[in-house]
């Protein structure tokens, strides 16, 4: 069914922040159903770590949170884990990420880690992030990314509007999509007139082995700022529209 979670299913939003302080290790969760997760279906929290596990679902699958409502916490981590989903959103730590008020969610990392997706929407951190989030300090290091559309080491996708993303380190690590829209850093930055995505500070240091369509975006169907971004690709990437691009992107 729905809403599996090694530790929580589900958590209401009166208790969200009591799911704070907590390690896993050695789980493996399995479901056919969708907002899966080796610790939490759907909620948030803080200092969340995964370590040694796995988790099996269809869409909406993470290592730390299936569903993020309101806030991805601060200071998570998953080592050494498998992420599979059969569906759409699958991320290394969250799956699909909603808010409807701006907020900041520092501190992620991912390491020595696989995340598959046979959907779109598939990220080392998350598989979509909706508006009005700052991500801060995000790294990815010896992962392997597998999707459909829309894969980044970072993010699958950044939806509009006002979606500032900084910090995000990208290394040793392998991304791969079977058709369109992949990033070194995010599969597709959208944006709109009122506000579109910022990515600043940011490296991706690819895989020699792996083929990605963008260093840091690889696509944009909308407005979206890079700045002080550095990979070792050598091109921006395919079908790029309306996009605003530093100087300082190499």
């Amino acid at each position: 069914g729905d809403y599996v979670g090694g530790f929580f299913g589900c958590v209401n939003r009166r208790n969200l922040n009591d799911l704070n302080n907590m390690t896993i290790t050695g789980a493996t969760v399995t479901t056919k159903g969708s907002r899966a997760s080796i610790m939490i279906g759907q909620g948030r929290g803080s200092n969340l770590t995964a370590i040694d596990s796995s988790v099996n679902g269809a869409s909406y699958v993470a290592g730390l949170v299936g569903y993020v409502q309101y806030n991805c916490g601060d200071n998570n981590k998953v080592e050494h884990c498998n992420i599979t989903g059969t569906g759409n959103y699958v991320g290394g730590l969250y799956g699909y990420a909603s808010t409807n008020a701006s907020t900041t969610c520092s501190t992620h990392n991912i390491s020595r880690s696989e995340i598959k997706g046979n959907g779109n929407y598939v990220g080392g951190i998350i598989g979509q992030m909706s508006s009005y989030i700052l991500l801060r300090y995000s790294y990815v290091d010896n992962c392997k990314i597998e999707g459909n559309n829309y894969v980044g080491g970072v993010a699958g996708q950044f939806v509009a509007s006002s979606n500032n993303s900084q910090y995000m380190y990208v290394t040793n690590s392998e991304i791969s999509g079977r058709t369109n829209y992949i990033g070194g850093i995010v599969g597709n930055a959208g944006g709109d007139m009122y506000g579109g995505n910022t990515i600043i500070n940011c490296y991706y240091a690819a895989d020699p082995n792996a083929y990605s369509f963008g260093g840091i975006v690889g696509n944009s169907d909308g407005y979206c700022q890079v700045t002080n971004c550095v990979t070792t690709l050598a091109s921006l990437g395919n079908n790029l529209g309306n996009h605003q691009i530093s100087t300082d992107y190499n």
